[in-house]
């Protein structure tokens, strides 16, 4: 399978497309027909080719969520005016950090925080380089993908955010903290992604995963 992200392209930030529901019958117009081949009929030597589900009321599905990933496909596609109930349990490592899905604002003092200490005063730099250039795509290095969340949390983002801003910048989709609890509402129709809460550029000393439960509650 074509992997994209790779050589410098792992330093850059990426995000999921945002795409309507592969399994529904009712949008196989939608896509090519050797996309739903290759979902019906995927090679043994393969892993599954985009697996995708949604969720009836009260049901609830368990996925691993992995620290290494920049992102979890969990396959599950959500639609607004829905929620689901999120909870996490488990324990991952970012480097020498163990931490739960709540992340490292734990009370717990590892000597790696010393770098993450010094991550975050470059966050703060960022944010107020977002707020005066009015850049809020703007990503500094070694800094959290999202500076309002405690480093190595978990994370939720639906897919689901379509179209561009007048400066061609992608609109956003729905990011939200889960911890190691979390209800939400989608604000659109889109796919659910999880990562942990940690620059783009050092995923690759993380360990371990977490494993979250999701039930839909309406």
């Amino acid at each position: 399978r074509h992997n994209p992200v790779t050589g410098v392209f792992k330093a850059m930030p990426t995000r999921p497309r945002s795409i309507p529901a592969v399994h529904d019958p009712q949008n196989r117009s939608r896509f090519h027909a050797s996309v739903l081949e290759r979902r019906n009929n995927t090679p043994i030597s393969d892993q599954d080719y985009f697996h995708s589900y949604s969720l009836e009321q009260n049901d609830k599905r368990t996925v691993s969520i992995y620290a290494r990933e920049p992102w979890n496909a969990t396959g599950l596609h959500v639609r607004k005016g829905e929620r689901y109930r999120m909870s996490a349990i488990g324990e991952w490592i970012d480097g020498s950090i163990k931490c739960s899905a709540r992340g490292t604002d734990d009370g717990d003092f590892y000597a790696g925080e010393m770098a993450q200490m010094a991550a975050s005063v470059l966050g703060w730099g960022e944010q107020l380089f977002k707020r005066f250039s009015g850049n809020r795509t703007a990503d500094f290095w070694y800094t959290k993908r999202v500076e309002t969340s405690p480093w190595f949390a978990l994370m939720g983002a639906i897919a689901n955010g379509r179209g561009a801003d007048p400066d061609g910048n992608p609109s956003p989709h729905q990011i939200f903290e889960i911890g190691d609890s979390r209800t939400i509402e989608p604000d659109a129709d889109g796919y659910l992604y999880c990562f942990a809460n940690d620059a783009w550029l050092t995923y690759g000393n993380n360990k371990g995963s977490v494993a979250l439960t999701i039930e839909r509650v309406i």
